[in-house]
């Protein structure tokens, strides 16, 4: 009995983190793609004319803080391209959540680029 409720604790566990993923990655895709790429390597054709080109964010060394700051004040808001929008007022705090999640997870290699990959 014991072990069986441990393993409903442990898959509601891996549910309630694959939702952020999950989130994280769809906003990536709608908002962010468009210039750090799919891959989020900045390999895009915006990344090609814009200066500074968007940085590639699987080898960013920015902490969840630093990105997190980054997405909610934009660009320009932490002295960076002024062509990055400041998603803090178009994202909730939960949704700026799962994107500093999803980044951080394509840094790391944990199931982001993955995910990314397949949408390209």
């Amino acid at each position: 009995m014991r072990a069986l409720l441990m393993s409903a604790v442990l898959m509601t566990c891996a549910a309630a983190q694959a939702e952020p993923a999950r989130e994280g990655d769809r906003l990536y895709r709608e908002n962010c793609a468009r210039c750090h790429g799919a891959r989020a390597d900045g390999d895009t054709p915006i990344a090609r004319v814009v200066k500074p080109p968007p940085p590639d964010l699987r080898r960013t060394s920015l902490n969840d803080a630093q990105i997190r700051e980054i997405v909610t004040q934009g660009g320009e808001g932490v002295g960076r391209s002024p062509i990055m929008p400041n998603w803090g007022f178009q994202l909730s705090s939960k949704e700026i959540d799962a994107v500093v999640a999803y980044v951080t997870g394509l840094r790391e290699g944990v199931g982001g680029v993955k995910s990314a990959a397949r949408s390209q």
